[in-house]
């Protein structure tokens, strides 16, 4: 399960791969691999985003901002707290974050 400190919407690329689930007034979403999109709109005023969840299993997670790899790590049962530079200077509109969720063994 994972969710963002922010405002901002996860977009499931593959919608069968996810799930989502209700904790109290929370929304979480669910899988066992694939991957999330969020579009940043341009006047995010922060260098950095934060997103936090958990990864249940072992998961290899890559973190992309505009196509470019910020991110990678490997976990196993673990929480999982990724702080994503922003470069939105080099946008010219919103720029676009996707988290990969990949099953490893």
């Amino acid at each position: 399960m994972m969710h963002d400190t922010t405002n901002i919407r996860w977009t499931a690329l593959d919608p069968t791969l996810w799930s989502e689930r209700a904790l109290g007034a929370n929304v979480f979403l669910q899988s066992t691999g694939g991957v999330v999109r969020a579009n940043v709109t341009s006047d995010y005023q922060h260098p950095q985003i934060a997103v936090q969840g958990y990864v249940r299993g072992r998961m290899l997670v890559e973190a992309y901002v505009n196509g470019a790899l910020k991110f990678e790590r490997l976990y196993s049962h673990a929480p999982l707290l990724v702080e994503l530079g922003m470069d939105m200077h080099d946008c010219d509109g919103p720029c676009q974050l996707d988290l990969h969720f990949i099953p490893a063994a």
